[in-house]
């Protein structure tokens, strides 16, 4: 199947958002794969929210990966998040 970008005659929310989610699925299926030993968090970032955030692409990245802000320890440094 050919990827479009918005040049190439994507548009619509619909489809965009469409593209997305087929991209979120491929992140969750390579991120599946990974080393449970190796410490690594996924942040979200102008590509998953847009480049000035709504409340909609806020929630569309909560659903597809969890929570846009946590915090937590990894070899004694406290790491923070936020969005």
């Amino acid at each position: 199947e050919e990827r479009k970008g918005y040049k190439d005659g994507f548009g619509s929310k619909e489809e965009c958002d469409a593209v997305q989610d087929r991209q979120n699925e491929d992140f969750q299926e390579v991120w599946s794969h990974l080393r449970e030993d190796v410490a690594i968090c996924c942040l979200c970032g102008n590509h998953d929210v847009g480049n000035r955030p709504t409340p909609t692409s806020i929630q569309r990245y909560k659903d597809a990966f969890g929570d846009e802000y946590l915090a937590f320890w990894v070899n004694g440094t406290y790491n923070i998040v936020l969005n």
